[in-house]
């Protein structure tokens, strides 16, 4: 994988034992080592942060909860422990990150309190809101948008699990993959019928009770322009939604019932979006 890829893994474990391992090679260089320990109320087994967290100056961190939303530093930023401020068990990490403004900043993180409430008691945890970050699950990764990627398919469980991890790049070229097997590629089988069924009327020139979808596809074409004049950007999850919006504005994933023009949406930043399209997360551009 190439220098500063996030690894990318089907399983916590695997996730785990790559942190584990990048950890303890800065160790043996002689990097400073803090352990912090939470603070309970309850039993924090449902709480997204460890009891124990180990980590060094040169770690690759992840963070874990939204601190300070309007400088971007927010849950799922990574960064890196360059130095530890303070004294005893009040020594924490000072984290080096990019800046929403693309800028590199520098801020002490200091523990956070995490709650939830299981069979009707809530129980906390207050830690600091970091876990290592060189590698993360495919799950975790989830709506991220990541530089250099490096996807472990061996042990792919899921369906979707190997789209999840590649749609997380910028673009292909800084993609690297181990142990791509057609068999790590888990497909829903009801997904697949359906294109299945949408392809049949392409093969056949749209004929019989298909013929309409031909003129639909047709007007199609100059929403697709929009759609790129609008997402210029390279990455996949700009292209993914690409050409979601153009099947979307062909009227077929909706019964055919679907403007193919544009609009704002003021709710999302005035991003623009085709009328119709449920909105799940916010789109990212390159």
């Amino acid at each position: 994988p190439a220098v500063g890829s996030i690894h990318l893994c089907p399983r916590n474990e695997t996730a785990n034992k790559e942190n584990n391992g990048k950890l303890q090679e800065l160790l043996e260089k002689g990097a400073e080592e803090v352990t912090y320990t939470a603070n309970d109320t309850g039993n924090g087994f449902d709480l997204p942060v460890p009891p124990f967290f180990r980590v060094c100056v040169g770690c690759r961190v992840m963070v874990l909860k939204n601190l300070d939303v309007k400088d971007g530093l927010v849950h799922g930023t990574m960064g890196d422990v360059v130095e530890f401020r303070g004294q005893g068990t009040s020594k924490y990490p000072v984290l080096r990150y990019e800046d929403a403004n693309g800028e590199f900043q520098e801020r002490v993180i200091t523990p956070e309190t995490f709650s939830s409430t299981v069979d009707g008691r809530e129980i906390t945890r207050r830690q600091v809101p970091l876990s290592l970050g060189w590698a993360i699950s495919i799950h975790k990764s989830q709506s991220s948008t990541l530089d250099k990627v490096h996807v472990h398919l061996t042990d792919c469980w899921a369906n979707g699990q190997a789209y999840v991890a590649f749609s997380r790049a910028k673009c292909l070229s800084r993609v690297t993959v181990d142990d791509f097997q057609k068999d790590n590629i888990k497909t829903c089988e009801t997904v697949l019928k359906y294109y299945e069924k949408l392809e049949t009327p392409l093969r056949d020139g749209f004929t019989g009770e298909f013929g309409h979808i031909k003129s639909r596809l047709e007007t199609s074409v100059e929403a697709r322009k929009q759609v790129r004049s609008k997402f210029s950007g390279s990455s996949l999850q700009t292209a993914a939604a690409f050409a979601n919006a153009a099947a979307i504005a062909a009227g077929i994933s909706t019964g055919f019932g679907i403007s193919t023009g544009l609009e704002k949406n003021s709710a999302t930043n005035n991003r623009t979006f085709p009328r119709g399209y449920q909105k799940t997360r916010p789109w990212k551009q390159s």
